[in-house]
């Protein structure tokens, strides 16, 4: 203590300088016996803004991650198909050092063409980069492969040290085969898949080589090997080229090919098919139309241009697999601008478009409803109307009416949310009362706030929540369906009510939506650790550790 300080209190009678009081560890709030998780607490505070920060190209404040790499890559499925090898390598590998078995069991639905996301192309990058880098996880999954997605999925393996257990399995089913074929049973589609000889595709011709070499035969033996497994499995395109449209049996012709060759089956083989086609529209016994492999969209890509109404579209969109949704569900289909772009970039123009994946997924999805919520639906752009489809006879129809809502001029979400929290103050309603779940189908690249703006530590539904809580009212069960964001900004990490943060075209998501689960990767656990995966879980279980244990069968 200087002598001015001293002199100054003794005349204040102040006595000597208090001392800093320090708690003890005991009596501070993260007591855990000295053990307090410092880089735990640190890992929590860069997940939260302004550490974690994406933002919309339209300007809304969002994250950048969930916190779970498997979680951020699950919720960007869709719009891995803009990104590059090394950008899809680089989630993936992310995820897999997070929580490696959780990661492989997702790989597979990813790919999973039935019960899963369908992505081919992702699963193939992910696949090779595993099988170069982790060949302990990939040797016992091999078999797997097509039995989730298809056999070229393999192809990739023979530019790896996995080329020798593939031309294996190559050989043995191609013996199981022809002999299924001497014996007029039914045979694995191996046939269809082996590549052709005669290819254009460089890439076909160089695996060609690849099994000639590698099972020991000559390439015309090769020919007859494919030839012989394709005459037996009736490929349609075999038929079609060789001229014979009569032999054709149109209730086997697979899912895709309905869709893309139903204008050469009626200029080649009219009256049949034209047949056929009524047959279905009657409902007449042992008539089907196969669509178990198409997604809704496939189906309205194919129609968008089409301004007359198609028999067989119509009657494929009606044979499509049903995924019902919960009966309190209220879907929100974003209409705006930036939905218009192409999903897969370099594909060009005329590929699929987010605005006719979004319209196809809610018109499947409003027709599976139940209840109140069954046939309506709102959209939104610029701001929120409402549409009933109750009336329309057609998918035709359906699409005509979606059209004429059309509103390129804006992406505001938060005018969908003041629209639902009105109604309820207006007519006083209970937190029951309200839907139970709001299911947004999007590009994600939602209008700002101004609100919320220019501070980054304010996030466009952390703003809308706040709005609700002030009158009394929590948000609804949220479930973002990511059709193809450009920013990969993510709209929310948890919401009260539950969250659900899923992505891609396939009606089987909707399983992850209807999950009971309010935190959005215990949702994404709950789908991916069910029967359908338990094989892929049996094999590396021993390998990998997972986020929780697979439950016995009864």
């Amino acid at each position: 203590m200087n002598e001015n300080e001293q002199l100054f209190r003794s005349m204040l009678n102040l006595g000597e300088k208090p001392k800093a009081k320090v708690s003890p560890v005991s009596e501070t709030k993260n007591d855990s016996g000295g053990k307090f998780d410092f880089m735990g607490a640190v890992k929590e505070t860069l997940n939260e803004v302004p550490y974690n920060v994406s933002v919309t190209e339209n300007g809304a404040i969002g994250y950048k991650t969930t916190g779970h790499p498997l979680l951020d890559i699950n919720f960007a499925a869709s719009s891995l198909r803009n990104k590059s090898d090394r950008e899809i390598i680089d989630m993936f590998e992310k995820a897999y050092y997070d929580t490696p078995l959780d990661s492989i069991l997702w790989l597979f639905y990813l790919r999973d063409v039935r019960g899963g996301m369908g992505e081919r192309r992702s699963f193939r990058i992910i696949l090779k980069h595993m099988s170069e880098n982790h060949p302990e996880v990939i040797a016992g999954v091999i078999p797997y492969i097509a039995e989730y997605g298809r056999y070229d999925d393999m192809w990739v393996l023979l530019e790896t040290n996995f080329r020798k257990p593939v031309l294996e399995l190559i050989k043995e089913q191609i013996v199981s085969d022809l002999n299924g074929a001497k014996e007029n049973k039914s045979i694995s589609l191996l046939g269809k898949w082996l590549p052709s000889r005669c290819s254009k595709n460089p890439k076909n011709k160089e695996y060609v080589r690849v099994i000639c070499d590698g099972l020991g035969i000559a390439p015309y033996t090769y020919q007859k090997i494919t030839s012989t497994l394709r005459k037996h499995l009736k490929i349609v395109e075999c038929d079609m080229s060789a001229g014979r449209w009569s032999v054709i049996d149109y209730n086997k012709v697979p899912a895709k090919a309905n869709l893309l060759y139903n204008s050469a089956f009626l200029k080649h083989d009219e009256e049949r098919r034209r047949k056929f086609l009524s047959a279905l529209e009657n409902h007449e016994e042992g008539v089907k139309i196969n669509a178990g492999t198409l997604f809704p969209h496939d189906i309205v890509h194919k129609y968008w241009n089409n301004l007359k109404c198609d028999q067989t579209l119509e009657e494929l969109w009606k044979a499509l697999p049903g995924e019902t949704g919960d009966a309190n569900t209220m879907i929100v289909c974003d209409g705006s601008g930036s939905m218009w772009q192409p999903i897969d970039r370099k594909a060009g123009n005329n590929s699929l478009r987010a605005v006719e994946a979004c319209f196809a997924l809610t018109i499947y999805f409003a027709e599976r409803m139940a209840g109140v919520y069954k046939n309506k639906f709102i959209t939104f752009g610029s701001r929120p109307k409402y549409i009933s489809i109750a009336n329309c006879k057609t998918l035709r129809n359906k699409i005509d009416l979606l059209r004429m809502y059309e509103d390129c001029s804006s992406t505001n979400v938060e005018a969908v949310f003041d629209m639902v929290l009105e109604t309820a103050v207006n007519n006083q309603l209970t937190q029951e009362q309200l839907p139970n779940t709001v299911l947004i189908l999007s590009d994600m690249e939602f209008n700002d706030s101004y609100a919320c703006y220019p501070r980054l530590d304010a996030t466009l539904f952390g703003h809308i929540t706040k709005k609700y809580e002030t009158v009394g009212y929590k948000m609804p069960k949220l479930a973002f369906w990511n059709l193809c964001s450009r920013t990969g900004t993510i709209p929310m990490k948890q919401n009260e009510n539950g969250l659900v943060l899923v992505s891609g075209f396939s009606p089987a998501t909707m399983k992850m939506v209807m999950s009971g689960n309010l935190d959005p990767f215990d949702a994404m656990l709950d789908v991916l650790y069910t029967e359908r995966y338990r094989p892929i879980y049996e094999t590396v279980k021993g390998i990998c550790n997972g986020s929780r244990e697979m439950e016995e069968q009864a």
